[in-house]
């Protein structure tokens, strides 16, 4: 599948005061397709995943 294009994230992370949310966005022509919306531990987890913050917390679990 040969395709190019970019996704926008949003998330809103209210330290338990309500849901997480993150939102994956993609341009289409001069608007947006809401591709997925995940919440809970899911939304944080992609968070933690797409800043590299998983992988540095096994990095770190495997040299203990």
């Amino acid at each position: 599948m040969k395709k190019s294009g970019y996704f926008k994230i949003g998330y809103d992370f209210s330290n338990d005061k309500d849901v997480s949310c993150l939102v994956v966005i993609e341009k289409k022509g001069r608007g947006y397709s809401i591709i997925n919306t995940l919440y809970g531990k899911a939304a944080e987890d992609l968070y933690k995943t797409l800043i590299g913050e998983k992988e540095n917390l096994k990095e770190k679990n495997n040299e203990n």
